[in-house]
């Protein structure tokens, strides 16, 4: 198998700029002079424009003379000037966050910003990624819609939030005039599930921001983070994360076996070592080798196709991506249950514990079935769906994709109960491990069937079977 990683910065104009502002200043030289000699500021894009801002810190000695340098330095004013009219609206936000006592950790550019204010300069802060506890986030997405703020435009934001507002995302961007917070209530977008933040929160150390206490990542934890969100981002043209990622290997405090044992337990070796071995091989950054190697080694086919699918797009949508993304989910739980020392099932005699169930006599486009509550770590789902062979339905059979907020589960296909005849309803069973719904929160299934076989009438059953 390959598993050579994949090009942390794929735009070459990005790649010679992070070099000239975060490089050793003989390889930042050679890079700015690539650099000035292939593009013309004039026509430089957006994402380059805003990594010119770093590299005007050290103008004076990449280039002295630069007739463009009253330029850089306009452009690193502005940034500056940018960055705080959003970080000014986004801290009353924060402020309400605070009058409904709900603890805040800021996160990427926000946390950099709140401990070191100079660093604005250097970093366009578009929106405030804020992350506050699970069980706090209803609370505080009401709290911050009592000030004035609102989902942003996107109508899949919308759809998702009505439908779970916790388990079908991580977070949800509010606006409020030309600010934006981020409010998460998981740290990221590949493990959401209750507890994967518990040592993120307990390492993390609290300061004050603009008059709001808050609470920002031990380096260890920022570093997984920027190097998850730049897994990313950096694919859609942005390098923010390489000026975050580089501050916190410069300063020297990072703790690399925490970093190593949350990087593990979260399965994301295969996520972060693109961006580890670009700040080690490119930038010259100390990164350890033996890091490298420690997570090169831990790397499945499983991590890297899901590192594939996650640096083009936040969902999968072919075939294999959705059953690669299933088995990643299924894995996070069992690494969950490991590292919190909770009892996994072992082969032993099941019992029916509940079951619930939906009929319709005529079938539609999209059903939901909300689930029994409490939901336990110990047993697994059966889902067994079932379409009368009535109306015409012949020999084809019923296509039916089982869906979870922020997670497909499964297509099931239909068969016929008794072979041969075409009268007889057609049955599919999905099996589902009842942690995977517990631990994201998933308290709604929903059952989509393709348009074509809209005929029929239609039944779901779901059974808990847990160990005795």
């Amino acid at each position: 198998m390959d598993r050579t990683p994949l090009p942390a910065i794929r735009e070459l104009s990005l790649d010679l700029l992070a070099q000239a502002a975060l490089a050793p200043e003989d390889q930042a030289i050679a890079a700015w002079r690539a650099w000035r000699a292939s593009h013309d500021i004039d026509t430089t894009p957006w994402p380059a424009v805003r990594m010119l801002g770093a590299v005007a810190a050290r103008i004076s000695r990449l280039e002295p003379d630069a007739p463009i340098r009253p330029r850089l330095a306009g452009i690193r004013k502005f940034l500056w000037t940018q960055s705080q009219i959003g970080l000014q609206h986004a801290a009353g936000g924060l402020a309400a966050l605070h009058r409904a006592n709900i603890p805040v950790l800021l996160m990427k550019g926000a946390a950099r910003i709140a401990a070191d204010p100079a660093s604005a300069q250097e970093r366009l802060i578009r929106d405030v990624d804020v992350l506050v506890p699970l069980d706090r986030q209803r609370p505080a997405f009401e709290a911050l819609r009592g000030e004035g703020w609102s989902l942003g435009p996107e109508n899949w934001q919308r759809q998702w939030h009505r439908w779970a507002p916790v388990a079908a995302h991580h977070a949800w961007s509010l606006n409020k005039g030309r600010s934006e917070i981020d409010l998460h209530h998981f740290s990221n977008h590949l493990n959401r599930l209750r507890g994967d933040d518990e040592g993120l929160w307990a390492r993390s150390r609290a300061l004050e921001w603009r008059g709001v206490p808050v609470r920002v990542p031990a380096p260890a934890d920022a570093l997984l983070l920027a190097l998850v969100h730049g897994a990313r981002w950096s694919q859609e043209g942005s390098a923010d994360w390489v000026v975050d990622a580089s501050a916190l290997l410069d300063a020297g405090a990072v703790n690399w076996d925490v970093f190593l044992a949350e990087t593990r337990a979260r399965l994301l070796q295969a996520v972060v070592l693109p961006g580890l071995t670009f700040l080690r091989s490119v930038l010259r950054k100390p990164v350890p080798r033996d890091v490298l190697d420690a997570l090169q080694s831990g790397i499945t086919r499983e991590q890297q196709a899901e590192r594939e699918q996650y640096a083009g797009t936040v969902l999968p949508f072919t075939g294999r991506q959705v059953s690669n993304a299933l088995f990643m989910a299924v894995r996070r739980v069992r690494a969950s249950a490991q590292r919190s020392l909770r009892e996994t099932p072992g082969a032993r005699r099941t019992r029916l514990l509940k079951t619930c169930s939906l009929e319709l006599k005529a079938l539609h486009r999209m059903c939901a079935l909300r689930l029994p509550s409490p939901l336990d770590q110990a047993g697994r789902i059966l889902v067994r769906v079932k379409v009368s062979g009535t109306n015409g339905w012949g020999e084809e059979p019923f296509v039916c994709t089982v869906l979870a907020p922020g997670l497909t589960l499964g297509v099931l296909t239909g068969r016929r109960s008794c072979a041969g005849r075409t009268d007889s309803p057609q049955v599919a069973v999905l099996a589902v491990p009842e942690s995977l719904l517990e631990l994201r929160g998933i308290q709604v299934l929903r059952f989509s069937f393709e348009r074509k076989n809209l005929q029929g009438g239609f039944s779901v059953t779901l059974s808990i079977l847990r160990h005795a």
